[in-house]
């Protein structure tokens, strides 16, 4: 694998209320309220005052999974998450704690920790999701099959998100083995499904080009080439896309005049061969770079974190 891979995650207490609440039902129906409105500090505020009282075993559960969910800080997050598989909960409720536990491996660099939890999610339920980080991880491990074969379940999802997100790594999977075939089907498979310049279709349009230059087909990388540069100008991929029609049109592909009648493109000295694969995003600066330090180890030393 060449070129740099960009690791662009998901990944205390404030007492802000100002009196004690008594404990009931519609302490735990506030706190829903206050997280799904995103404000979490006051929902962490409310369930600590209402874990602090009398509470029947399953209002006491209720309370101490809305908890984890409020939770802000990294460890402190995983320690209330962790707490969760001793209670009793539902396939859907275990299915989440799973999948929670392997993002949290995952950004600690435990790949092998992750990829059993994400398994441990699809068991319970969380199959779409499950399957795309279980592709990831495995990709990133090494174990290019089951990547493709845990890819492949996420790109029927019907999360376009996940969909995309799926797409885009099965096409990666293929690349790296240099089956340009499969990896321009992948690419392509996502552009169709994909709104024109939203989401990931430029970076899908890049590496589709790739593939078809890769495939002696270089009209067609050519045409995808310039699309980025029409569609999404302002698009990442866009210098990279213009860089490699100068390359082309320096080899004779194109006539070199072609080069001065069309202001998107630039002649200049070739741009060197490379592709990024996104392993991970985050919003703490530390997962990333403990991630970003996993895959150096796992024989990738081109790794960036980007802003």
């Amino acid at each position: 694998m060449r070129g740099p891979a960009a690791v662009s995650f998901l990944c205390g207490l404030t007492f802000n209320l100002g009196l004690c609440l008594p404990v009931s039902g519609n302490d735990l129906d506030r706190a829903r309220s206050l997280i799904t409105r995103g404000d979490r500090d006051q929902a962490r505020a409310l369930l600590d005052s209402t874990l602090a009282g009398t509470l029947k075993t399953d209002d006491r559960d209720e309370a101490m999974y809305l908890r984890a969910i409020a939770a802000s800080e990294g460890e402190d997050y995983e320690r209330r998450v962790q707490e969760l598989l001793d209670l009793n909960r539902s396939p859907e409720r275990a299915g989440w704690i799973h999948f929670t536990l392997g993002q949290l491996a995952y950004a600690r660099g435990s790949l092998n920790a992750a990829l059993k939890e994400f398994q441990r999610a699809q068991e319970n339920g969380r199959m779409e999701e499950g399957s795309l980080w279980e592709g990831l991880t495995a990709f990133v491990l090494g174990q290019t099959t089951a990547a493709r074969d845990a890819l492949e379940r996420a790109a029927n999802s019907g999360n376009s998100a996940i969909r995309h997100r799926a797409l885009m790594a099965l096409g990666d999977t293929y690349r790296t083995s240099n089956d340009w075939q499969q990896a321009q089907s992948a690419y392509r498979r996502l552009r169709d499904d994909e709104r024109v310049g939203a989401g990931w279709w430029a970076a899908a349009t890049y590496r589709e080009a790739e593939c078809w230059n890769q495939l002696k087909k270089s009209d067609r990388a050519i045409d995808l080439f310039r699309n980025i540069l029409q569609q999404t100008p302002s698009a990442y991929e866009a210098p990279l896309a213009r860089a490699k029609l100068a390359e082309l049109t320096v080899s004779g592909l194109r006539e070199p005049s072609a080069a001065a009648e069309d202001p998107g493109l630039k002649t200049g000295p070739p741009s060197p061969e490379f592709y990024s694969v996104q392993v991970g995003a985050f919003t703490v600066g530390d997962n990333a770079e403990s991630l970003a330090a996993q895959v150096r180890e796992h024989g990738f030393p081109a790794v960036r974190v980007v802003k």
